[in-house]
This record gives structure tokens, C-alpha cells and sequence, in this order.
């Protein structure tokens, strides 16, 4: 489908319609984009050490124009090496998770 797509699209390059769509989605990338990535830090921020980091790699990609598989490489060489927070105690989940229990008198 991709492959059928891209010869469709560089058959009708010189389509005035196409400038205008593409133009457009742009936009709309851009919101998936910043959505994901709000998603994604909501998921990873656990603590203060946590959001520290994602601000200061969202910083350091807003101010330089530094390939984002730099971050991603020095996140995973940090987190290979062990250099990540992890808390000494966490505390315990309400209510096992294991499944329900059910009651024999209630059958």
C-alpha cells in the first residue's frame, strides 16, 4: 500500500491540489506528535528526577538542532549502565493483582 501510494504521488507532483495537502498535514502531524510525546512523558515522569530529565531533553531539543537519536542513545547508554532512579521502596498495590476472589456462599 505505502509502495502504491509513493508512485501515485510522484506521479501527480506537479498536481496543484498537492501542495495544499501537504501543507496541510502538517498540522496535523504536529499534533500527533506533541500528543504522543505528552502521553509518553505522563507515562515515564514517576518523580521529580523523572520530569527533570524529560524537561531538560524536551529543552535540549527545542534550543539545538541536535538528531533526536542522540537523546535516544544517551537515554539508552544511561539506562544500560544502570544510571536511572529507581525508588528503595515502592509502596504496596491495594488489593493484590491477582483475580477476584469469589465467594463459595454466593454461588
Amino acid at each position: 500500500m505505502y509502495f502504491a501510494a509513493c508512485r501515485v504521488w510522484d506521479r501527480l507532483c506537479n498536481a496543484p491540489w498537492q501542495r495544499f495537502f501537504r501543507q496541510g498535514l502538517v498540522p496535523a502531524v504536529m499534533g500527533l506528535v506533541i500528543a504522543s510525546g505528552a502521553v509518553m512523558a505522563g507515562a515515564a515522569d514517576t518523580s521529580w528526577r523523572a520530569l527533570a530529565v524529560t524537561i531538560a531533553a524536551a529543552g535540549i531539543m527545542l534550543l539545538t538542532r541536535l538528531n533526536p537519536m542522540w537523546m535516544l542513545l544517551t537515554g539508552a547508554a544511561l539506562g544500560g549502565f544502570g544510571l536511572h532512579y529507581t525508588p528503595l521502596m515502592t509502596p504496596p498495590i491495594k488489593g493484590g493483582c491477582g483475580p477476584p476472589k469469589v465467594d463459595s456462599v454466593s454461588r
